[in-house]
C-alpha cells in the first residue's frame, strides 16, 4: 500500500478537526505528524534499496549529491515532489547516529539534532495533542531532537572476529 496516498486525506481530516477548534499551533503538530509517519515510510523504503545495492557489492553514496543522484534514479518523485527531499522540503542525508549508520529526514525543524522516537509515538504525540486541544489546555513546546532516522544494515564485506558464517567469502576464511 502506498501510504502517500493517504496524505491529501490524512491532512484534510487531521486538520479540519483540528481548526474546527480553533486549534492553528495543533494543526500545525498534526500536519507535522502526519508528515512524520509518511516520511519514516519513505526512509524504509530508501534503507530497504541501499541494503539490497549493499548486498549485491554496490557502494552506497557517500555525500548528499551523491545520495541525491542515487535517490533521483532509484526513487520515483511522488505528486511532482522531488525523490531526495523529504515533505518538509530537506534532503535526505545518510549520517552516523549512536555507533550506527542511518538514513534521516531534518524532521519538521529542518536542523541536525537527534533522532526522534518511533512512528508509534510520532502518533500517540499527535493524538494526546488533540486531545489536549480539545480540553482546551496548553500544548507543550516541541523538544528539539525531531530528527528522523531509520538505521541502515549495509554489507561491509567484513565478518565480525570470531565468526564462522559459511557466507564470509574465500579470502576472509
Amino acid at each position: 500500500m502506498d501510504v502517500t496516498r493517504l496524505m491529501p486525506v490524512a491532512l484534510a481530516l487531521g486538520s479540519a478537526g483540528v481548526v474546527a477548534n480553533g486549534g492553528g499551533k495543533v494543526a500545525t503538530q498534526v500536519v507535522d505528524t502526519v508528515k512524520a509517519v509518511l516520511t519514516r515510510s519513505e526512509l524504509s523504503q530508501i534503507a530497504k534499496l541501499l541494503e539490497a545495492d549493499s548486498a549485491l557489492g554496490k557502494r552506497p553514496p557517500r555525500d548528499a549529491a551523491g545520495l541525491k543522484a542515487w535517490l533521483g534514479e532509484n526513487m520515483r518523485g511522488r505528486s511532482g515532489r522531488d525523490p531526495a527531499d523529504d515533505l518538509w522540503g530537506h534532503p535526505y542525508r545518510i549520517a552516523r547516529q549512536d555507533r550506527e549508520r542511518v538514513v534521516l529526514s531534518l524532521g519538521p525543524n529542518g536542523k541536525r539534532d537527534r533522532c526522534a522516537g518511533t512512528a508509534g509515538e510520532d502518533a500517540k504525540r499527535a493524538r494526546e495533542a488533540t486531545e489536549r486541544e480539545l480540553r482546551g489546555e496548553a500544548q507543550p513546546e516541541q523538544t528539539g531532537d525531531d530528527d528522523l532516522c531509520v538505521t541502515l544494515n549495509l554489507v561491509t564485506g567484513k565478518a565480525p572476529k570470531g565468526d564462522r558464517s559459511p557466507f564470509r567469502s574465500m579470502h576472509e576464511r
